[in-house]
């Protein structure tokens, strides 16, 4: 019985990753923990000198503006797209969705550190003028659009 409840402890801690080691998880490149961390504490050092405020809650506005509720399933047959059906996306999987999405961003474009190129799409996105506020929007409509058509069964 007691071996039960530390699975259950184990596991909850496995869901409920915080939001910084997630961050650290996905911008690391070849496995280099180290250097991942030493881009996300230059991006703290750099966002702190250019705001003057606590960049937590800087990055969890980002991260929840940035986060995808509704997505699109396509269902093909032979390479062809049949159907677009539109699903509500688990809260977790929006949170890595989100940070993923901030990650292509930086990655493309400019030979810039990653910690100043999360500086600039951060401060992007807190003005929203972020090309990935545009693109969940895009999709929002997107899947509001194929609501309409979609023909749903429901089951007892």
């Amino acid at each position: 019985m007691k071996s039960q409840i530390t699975n259950l402890n184990h596991t909850k801690y496995v869901y409920k990753n915080s939001l910084k080691d997630k961050i650290i998880n996905f911008l690391m490149i070849d496995g280099r923990r180290h250097t991942s961390e030493k881009n996300i504490k230059t991006f703290l050092v750099a966002f702190y000198k250019k705001s003057k405020k606590e960049s937590s809650n800087a990055i969890k506005q980002s991260v929840k503006k940035c986060a995808i509720t509704l997505g699109l399933k396509m269902i093909k047959r032979k390479k062809t797209v049949i159907k677009e059906i539109p699903f509500f996306v688990r809260k977790p999987l929006r949170i890595s969705l989100a940070i993923k999405s901030i990650k292509k961003k930086i990655l493309k474009g400019e030979k810039l550190p990653i910690g100043r190129k999360l500086l600039s799409e951060v401060f992007l996105i807190l003005n929203n003028s972020s090309e990935n506020l545009a693109n969940k929007q895009l999709i929002l409509n997107l899947a509001l659009k194929k609501k309409m058509q979609a023909h749903f069964r429901w089951f007892q």
